[in-house]
């Protein structure tokens, strides 16, 4: 699932928190909410942290596809 930068250049962060504790969940095993205070992160902050948690879904990804 790598992060398409042209499509999410633009969010606003509403679309951020709306995706946020399904990426997390996908790369953690358990959803953010109570433990990761998304909605107090500004806009730049949540871009990051959703290409970092893509990127982690990337590598997951390759490392089970070589088992």
């Amino acid at each position: 699932m790598a992060a398409n930068l042209e499509i999410i250049r633009n969010w606003t962060k509403e679309q951020y928190l709306q995706v946020m504790s399904d990426a997390h969940k996908e790369v953690y095993g358990y959803r953010a909410t109570g433990y990761v205070p998304y909605c107090e992160w500004d806009l730049s902050s949540l871009r990051k942290e959703f290409i970092r948690l893509c990127e982690m879904m990337d590598e997951q990804e390759r490392y089970y596809d070589e088992e």
